[in-house]
């Protein structure tokens, strides 16, 4: 059986368990990390977004002002 005999399958099956468990709290907070990345960068999109809209209607209100300003 081995140095420690059936003990030693035991720790054996201890520490596999203890690995496996690691191994998905770690699957766990990754996953999640990787779902809140996304949310970030999709808030960061839209906000992008918005500035975009922003920027395009007060460039055309101004292009609106010079255009009264040309005929003054």
């Amino acid at each position: 059986m081995g140095f420690f005999g059936g003990i030693g399958i035991l720790f054996y099956g201890l520490f596999m368990l203890l690995v496996l468990g690691l191994g998905i709290v770690w699957f766990y907070f990754s996953l999640r990390f990787f779902r809140q990345a996304t949310e970030y960068y999709q808030s960061e999109l839209n906000d992008r977004a918005k500035k975009y809209e922003q920027m395009s209607e007060l460039l055309a209100k101004f292009d609106q002002l010079v255009d009264v300003l040309k005929v003054k």
